[in-house]
Order: structure tokens, then sequence, then C-alpha cells
């Protein structure tokens, strides 16, 4: 335990202690709560096996071994890992010793999800949706959750409490609008949803792609060009999806943009995947959206567009 304490203090981590010790209690020793505060500001800054790797350490202390805070943290980083079962057994060993704090609830029933118990996650979700005590940012992966389960009109209550409350929290507004796509909403409510989250988040692109597809497969071109007219080459260069580089080519083209049409055709191949699906999406400044997302909708949204208009024309 010297060794570990004389590591961390040659660290640039500065943990702060009050909040964990009123979460851990008044029975561990402070040398040990300022370890475990260093651990959750590596967890923060995504050095998530270097943070485990420290738990673990911590977690060989006696006055840890029984702590049900440690194992929800253990519970926590094994799920953003993707060690699902793990992660399971350690949540249910923290709440063997006190209840589960929120966050690691709602880990845990996505834990459950991804190994298909799914009656069991339904339920912790809907407890979690008429507690409502999370920060809006999880409260997205709980109305995402409650789409999985089969409860989306349930999940779309779930953002519009928090739009209600003015969230800044882009990503809920568009897992707001991939509900309402989902439950058949006018296209001019989902369109105002969409624009809501590429305001919040301009510099995204899955956001104004999927906003220029929805307009697109109305029919307003001109439309679905002025949502990704700020895009640039360098954006589009980020992209690793085939269906969303080539609907940006398809709207170009539209417009007689030539160059930018140009850049995507020969993008087009250099792309790593064929669409958008789970965490493999065409995110460019965000981090990368939770696996539990609704899967493929922008995928769906382009390909769809795309297929509809060229039939159309066609028609024509």
């Amino acid at each position: 335990m010297c060794e570990l304490l004389s590591r961390l203090s040659k660290t640039e981590l500065h943990p702060t202690t009050s909040g964990l010790r009123r979460a851990v209690g008044p029975l561990m020793t402070s040398p040990l709560i300022d370890a475990l505060a260093s651990c959750r500001i590596l967890y923060q800054r995504g050095a998530l096996r270097e943070a485990l790797a420290l738990l673990e350490e911590l977690m060989d202390e006696p006055e840890a071994r029984d702590q049900p805070y440690f194992w929800g943290l253990h519970g926590l980083f094994l799920h953003e890992m993707g060690d699902f079962d793990t992660a399971i057994s350690s949540f249910d060993r923290a709440s063997c010793h006190a209840p589960l704090l929120d966050d690691q609830r709602l880990a845990r029933a996505e834990s459950l999800l991804a190994t298909g118990s799914d009656k069991v996650a339904r339920q912790i979700l809907l407890d979690l949706a008429d507690h409502n005590s999370l920060p809006d940012s999880q409260l997205r992966r709980v109305a995402i959750g409650l789409a999985q389960v089969g409860v989306p009109l349930r999940a779309l209550q779930v953002c519009r409490d928090a739009a209600q409350r003015e969230t800044d929290d882009p990503d809920l507004y568009y897992t707001m609008a991939q509900l309402m796509i989902g439950l058949g909403h006018p296209p001019h409510a989902i369109l105002s949803v969409l624009k809501v989250s590429v305001s919040l988040a301009p510099d995204e692109l899955t956001f104004r792609i999927a906003t220029a597809a929805h307009l697109a497969r109305f029919g307003d071109m001109p439309g679905s060009y002025r949502v990704i007219q700020p895009v640039t080459a360098i954006q589009i260069d980020q992209l690793d999806c085939r269906r969303c580089v080539g609907f940006l080519r398809f709207v170009f083209e539209s417009a007689g943009d030539h160059r930018l049409a140009k850049f995507c055709r020969l993008k087009a191949p250099k792309c790593g995947h064929e669409s958008c699906t789970g965490t493999r999406n065409c995110r460019t400044h965000r981090a990368s959206i939770t696996p539990f997302l609704l899967p493929r909708t922008v995928g769906h949204l382009v390909t769809r567009t795309i297929s509809e208009r060229r039939s159309q024309e066609q028609r024509d």
C-alpha cells in the first residue's frame, strides 16, 4: 500500500475526496480514499485499463474487500470495457452490502441487456425513469434501454421530460428524434428535434447527416444541402462509412457542388465500413455514441432517402 501511494503522489492527479468520503463512509482511511479518488480521475480521463488495475490493487487491501463502493466502481469500469458478465457479478456483490448508486444501476441494466436478461433490465430502467435523478446524458441511455426492451413510449417521455428542462445535451435530442421516427411521428415534428441537435453541436456530422437525410427523404433537397453546406472536406475525410459519404455525394451532386461531390466520390472507397452501426459510426468532434444506441438509424435514413429519391427520378 505504501508503494502504491508513493506512485500516486508522483502523478499529476489531484483528487477531491469530500464526496468520496461521504460515499464510502467513515471507516476507511484517508490514504485509501485519496487513492480511490485518483482511480476515479483516471477513469474520467478515459484511462480505463490503468483505472481498473489501480482499483483492483486497492481492493486487495483488507479494509476495502467488502466495501460496496469499490465493487460498484469495479462494475462500472468492467461495464465500460465491455466485460458485461463480470460487471454484473461485481454489481451483485456490491448490492449485497448496500443499494447500488443510480449510475451503477444503469450500468447493471445495460450489462444485463447485453447478456440477454431483458426482464430484469426492464424493471431497473423503468425504476430509473420514474426516479428521474440521473443527469441528462445518462437519462438518454435510460431511454435507449427502454426502447430496446420494448417500451418506446416511456423512452420518448424520458427524452421529453429532459427537453422540457431545456437540456443542452445534443445526443438526447438526437435519440428523441430516433424514437419519434420509429413511432411514426409527423416529419415536421421530427425535423424540429433534429434541428435542435444540430444547433447544440454544429460541428457534429452525425446530426447534420441525419437532418439532411430527413429533409431529402421528403423532397426538400435545397434544405438538405443547406444543412450540410458548412461541412468541409477535412470533416468528410474523418468519416468511415460508405453510406454516409455516398449520401453526402448525392446531396452535393443535386446542388451542383461538384468539388465536394468529387471529394466524396474519391473518399467512399477508402471507408472501412459499409454503414453506421452501434459504436462504429460517423462521429467526428464528440465522443462515440454509447454502444447501446439504437442501431443503424442514420444508415437507414440515408439508404432509404437515396433509394426513394432515385425511384422518384426514374418515374419522372
